[in-house]
């Protein structure tokens, strides 16, 4: 039988965003790198948003330029998102008690940060 302990469980995720025209189809670099003769860069495209089972996915794409020659190479990253709501809702049903909330970890407010960050007990 395990204890009783006075633990703290601090769970941190994502806030999703608006998942619209305007987000499908953006790309944005992660990084650019030179490397001798060979160029570098990565990618990540945001190809699909599932509104109702709250799934998005990325593209990523890697593009390798050497002597002259460029390669491409992709995948596909699907996520579950889930939103305010949805993460109250699981916490009480594990019996947690959210004690604090913050929308970043310099502990703004929840409604004004990119993140989700929730400090709980039992």
């Amino acid at each position: 039988m395990m204890g009783g302990g006075g633990g703290i469980f601090i769970f941190s995720i994502f806030k999703p965003r608006v998942y619209d025209e305007k987000w499908l189809g953006k790309e944005n670099i992660s990084y650019d790198i030179v490397d001798g003769n060979k160029r570098i860069i990565r990618s990540t495209i945001n190809h699909y948003a599932d509104t109702v089972k709250k799934y998005i996915q990325y593209k990523n794409r890697i593009r390798i330029l050497e002597n002259g020659v460029e390669r491409i190479e992709e995948d596909l990253l699907t996520i579950k998102y889930y939103e305010y709501d949805d993460i109250v809702d699981i916490l009480k049903y594990l019996n947690f008690k959210i004690r604090e909330e913050y929308g970043y970890y310099d502990k703004r407010s929840i409604r004004n940060g990119e993140e989700m960050i929730f400090v709980c007990t039992k």
